[in-house]
C-alpha cells in the first residue's frame, strides 16, 4: 500500500464512526498494522507511512 492509500484507510477508520476492529475487518488490514501506521504518522508526520526496508538479523 502506497502512501496515500494508508493516510486514506486511517482517515476513513478514524471517521467511520465505528469501532477499529470493527471498520478495518472487511479491509483485512490487522490491528496492530492500523496502530503501527497511526503512530508512525504522529511520530515522524505522512512520511513516517513510507514502506521502510526489513533490517536484517545478525547471526
Amino acid at each position: 500500500m502506497n502512501i496515500d492509500e494508508k493516510m486514506t484507510l486511517l482517515l476513513a477508520v478514524q471517521e467511520s464512526g465505528f469501532k477499529v476492529t470493527e471498520a478495518l475487518k472487511p479491509l483485512e488490514v490487522p490491528r496492530s498494522t492500523y496502530y503501527r501506521w497511526k503512530a508512525r504518522l504522529k511520530k515522524e508526520g505522512v512520511l513516517g507511512l513510507e514502506d521502510k526496508r526489513p533490517i536484517p538479523k545478525k547471526q
